[in-house]
């Protein structure tokens, strides 16, 4: 083995190292990732690493703009859903495309295997598909045989990044939260296994479940090694047509989505404040005042209720 050594000049006058890094998923992920989405049972992780394949393979997204730079072709490894339920939740997804997203599944035989010959599963299917560049494995508790060992984890995802490396590859790894309160903010030590993944994942992403109901989520950034980490969350909403998927709704705070926390009028300053009563009483409506202020339909409603 040897080691490249370079200048510190040479590196900063050197203008490939300037350009703009792709986008996987908005400035959530970018192209090269060991990324991590996590979330709470039910919160809709699957359902959002299902819209990031979609992204990339057909270029389908119900954001403001697009999430991906470019199309690619992805592998999505399915531990959570049998055919059956993937039929129903996209049952109409042929008329938006040509449904050519490749899902994958372990055996029966193969849940049972050892980490190393799951890892050999996955090389040899990256191989026979040669031209994926997005690979998506939903999730890190199905491939674990102890669904709570450190020593798994970090092999399985030690594993996994040298995947990603020899065959220059995304990879996004959807992981658990472990039991919590919910009314919290979601952080990095709430992942099971958050101690190996804090250490290898490039980005970290979760989906949380929020006071407004069972329809309206928000994402968080937890991590990310390649931006400036977003303070906000985005709102999201589980739309079911033309078939599953989440809409971008706009940002928040998240102190503002946790359930059962009612937002705080401090959270909006005096001067918002009256802004907010002065355009109420000219007679605009709740989403009139957030689109003209700036701010989430939530947060002017629950400001004039307190």
């Amino acid at each position: 083995m040897n080691i490249e050594t370079c200048t510190l000049s040479c590196i900063l006058n050197n203008p490939d190292n300037y350009c703009e890094e792709e986008k996987v998923y908005g400035n959530y992920i970018v192209q090269g990732d060991l990324a991590v989405v996590s979330g709470d049972t039910n919160s809709g992780k699957t359902l959002l690493a299902s819209d990031i394949a979609l992204a990339n393979n057909d270029n389908l997204c119900y954001w403001e703009e697009p999430m991906a730079t470019r199309t690619r072709k992805t592998i999505y490894i399915d531990g959570e859903h049998n055919d059956s339920q993937i039929a129903r939740r996209y049952e109409h997804l042929l008329t938006c495309t040509s449904g050519d997203l490749i899902r994958g599944r372990f055996t029966e035989t193969e849940y049972d295997d050892c980490i190393e010959d799951k890892l050999l599963a996955i090389e040899k299917l990256i191989r026979k598909n040669s031209d994926a560049k997005l690979l998506i494995v939903d999730n890190l508790m199905c491939v674990l045989n102890n669904g709570n060992s450190v020593r798994q984890t970090q092999q399985f995802i030690q594993g996994l990044k040298k995947i990603k490396e020899m065959y220059d590859l995304t990879i996004i790894l959807v992981a658990h939260l472990s039991k919590r309160n919910s009314k919290n903010p979601i952080e990095i030590k709430d992942i099971l296994g958050s101690s190996v993944i804090a250490n290898y994942a490039d980005s970290i992403i979760a989906v949380g479940n929020t006071c407004e109901g069972d329809h309206i989520k928000y994402l968080k950034q937890l991590k990310s090694r390649s931006s400036i980490k977003i303070s906000e969350v985005a709102v999201l909403e589980i739309v079911e047509e033309p078939y599953l998927h989440f809409e971008f709704r706009g940002y928040d705070m998240e102190e503002n989505l946790l359930p059962k926390k009612i937002t705080s009028r401090s959270s909006i300053s005096f001067s918002m404040g009256e802004m907010i009563y002065k355009l109420r009483e000219e007679g605009l409506t709740v989403r009139s005042i957030a689109e003209q202020l700036n701010l989430s339909k939530s947060a002017v409603g629950r400001f004039l209720k307190n």
